[in-house]
């Protein structure tokens, strides 16, 4: 499970069931508890149940009683953006600048690229063939098996904001420029029209079938696409009433 946090402490929380109701009982960590930062940008659960946060001093680990934070000590920078755990139990963190790091066989280790090095890394996931796919404010990178790192140009877009991979294997682009669906096979890249020169934030699946999914757009709410036949149309905008440039969606998450 993934969870993005702009800003704020850490919160745990346990529910308890009362009747009909429900009471959380809420617990704050922040910098007094060990946390290096309480500006948190990842968060996620392991099979094992650590909870490993990105955080602007560094990533932390917590066990349910400490926090344990590796900075620039191990890692290529402190600012850790984004976290991903590839299938091969390679743990990849994106950072601000100086490109990623990742976690192999306990051991820290950086890609070193002067292409990469400059831009911030917004997103990390891993395709059908194990390739490592790293968004970035300067477009897309990959990470093979043997991992070598190469820019992926497509003269249509530059800064990603997220992707997600269809059930076609193709990207779904969400940028400041709009949404773009690419075939990392034959390298096309196609724009949707629709959201074009709007500044798509995230872009998430609404189910396993991996063929709608839900964007979320500055000042303009949450709008639905699908795949049909091979083209991904509009079916649906909610949230309309967040159709302002004063309100602002961070996260969508689907439980």
């Amino acid at each position: 499970m993934n969870l993005n946090k702009s800003v704020g402490s850490l919160l745990f929380f346990a529910c308890t069931f009362c009747g009909f109701g429900q009471i959380y009982n809420f617990k704050n960590y922040s910098e007094d508890n060990g946390l290096s930062q309480s500006y948190i940008y990842n968060i996620s659960q392991s099979h094992d149940g650590f909870i490993s946060l990105s955080t602007g001093e560094g990533l932390s680990l917590f066990d349910g009683t400490t926090f344990k934070t590796f900075t620039s000590k191990e890692l290529a920078d402190n600012f850790v953006t984004t976290h991903y755990l590839d299938s091969r139990n390679i743990f990849w963190l994106g950072l601000s600048q100086n490109g990623i790091s990742y976690i192999k066989n306990k051991k820290f280790n950086a890609i070193k690229n002067a292409a990469i090095n400059e831009f911030k890394v917004t997103q990390i996931s891993e395709d059908k063939y194990r390739r490592i796919w790293i968004a970035t404010t300067g477009g897309f990178f990959t990470v093979d098996t043997t991992f070598t790192l190469k820019q992926k140009k497509y003269s249509e877009m530059n800064a990603v904001n997220s992707f997600q991979f269809d059930a076609s294997g193709n990207i779904i682009a969400a940028t400041p420029e709009g949404v773009y669906i690419l075939n990392p096979n034959t390298g096309t890249c196609v724009e949707l029209k629709e959201f074009k020169n709007k500044n798509v934030k995230q872009v998430i699946a609404v189910n396993n079938t991996k063929k709608s999914f839900w964007l979320s757009i500055d000042g303009e709410g949450i709008y639905g696409i699908r795949n049909l036949d091979g083209h991904y149309f509009q079916f649906n905008h909610i949230l309309s009433e967040l159709n302002s440039k004063n309100n602002t969606i961070s996260v969508i998450y689907v439980d």
